[in-house]
């Protein structure tokens, strides 16, 4: 396996470990036998099993910005719609998870960001680039009238993800997506003014 193949194989799995499990279920032995790398080859490809979470975040996280982004993209929708497709893709990667993973930047942040400043800057990054996406979409929404002038974009944005992480915590602990239901269908509708 090349290189960049190698690192990308070792990232899905520890990805899968910590998106079921957290970050100290991540079991490097059991990342590298499922791989099938030799076990004295993970330092070649990370320093430590913190810089393997790091590179985890930024994976996930460059994952599901190029997803947002494709559906940000999409002009058949009005600027709001392109947020409710968004948040509902976010459910439905809930539901094929079976209610298992969640979100792995929310997930992370409630059980690291105390443990490690490189795992909290690197979650912080990726909840910062997701908020600045719909930034991008709620001043697209304002210039189109569907959100009003007087909003701050920043602040709603930043208040969507909040909401949202808020309500998949509970869908996870309620074993429901009637939480993220709601979010969808009363919350961000309120936040947008639609």
């Amino acid at each position: 396996m090349a290189y960049d193949d190698t690192r990308s194989a070792l990232i899905a799995a520890g990805m899968r470990d910590m998106l079921l499990g957290g970050y100290d279920s991540v079991g490097i032995a059991g990342v590298l036998a499922r791989t099938g790398v030799p076990k004295g080859s993970f330092y070649h490809y990370f320093d430590s099993k913190e810089s393997f979470g790091r590179a985890i975040v930024e994976a996930y996280a460059e994952e599901w910005r190029a997803t947002r982004q494709a559906t940000f993209a999409r002009a058949a929708l009005g600027p709001v719609e392109r947020l409710e497709a968004h948040f509902l893709e976010l459910e439905e990667d809930v539901i094929a998870q079976e209610g298992m993973g969640g979100c792995l930047l929310g997930n992370l942040s409630q059980l690291m960001a105390s443990r490690s400043a490189v795992l909290r800057r690197a979650v912080e990054t990726g909840f910062q680039e997701w908020q600045d996406d719909i930034v991008g979409v709620l001043l697209t929404a304002q210039s189109t009238g569907e959100l009003p002038s007087t909003a701050d974009p920043e602040q709603i944005a930043a208040l969507v993800i909040e909401a949202y992480e808020g309500a998949l915590m509970r869908a996870k602990s309620q074993s429901s997506l009637m939480p993220l239901k709601r979010f969808r269908e009363i919350t961000l509708k309120r936040l947008l003014g639609s």
